[in-house]
């Protein structure tokens, strides 16, 4: 059951993040500039098409974390339903008694 809340802290930290980048540009753009020149790369100016990225970019972000906190929702019924198929298809003879199915 361990999964069920790591992904509640998945859902709960996308959607967060997600806003923080469509809230906040101006920090974006400001870690932007510091990731460039850690890697050794000219920033340029802040145009238009960054600030329609960075929008998108958050929307994908904040989708992902809704994603995962649809599956949180859903968890323990899609477990219940895992468990419900294996017992369908178990095995009708147990195969601890194999002379019960060589008797016949």
């Amino acid at each position: 059951m361990n999964a069920h809340y790591g992904l509640l802290v998945v859902a709960v930290c996308a959607v967060v993040l997600g806003l923080f980048i469509v809230a906040k540009p101006d920090a974006m753009w400001r870690f932007t500039k510091w990731r460039n020149r850690a890697g050794g790369f000219a920033t340029g100016e802040r145009t238009p098409t960054w600030e329609w990225s960075n929008r998108i970019v958050g929307g994908i972000v904040m989708l992902t974390g809704l994603g995962a906190a649809f599956g949180f929702w859903y968890f323990d019924q899609i477990v219940e339903e895992e468990r419900a198929r294996q017992e369908r298809s178990a095995p009708s003879v147990d195969p601890a008694y194999p002379e019960a199915v060589n008797d016949r």
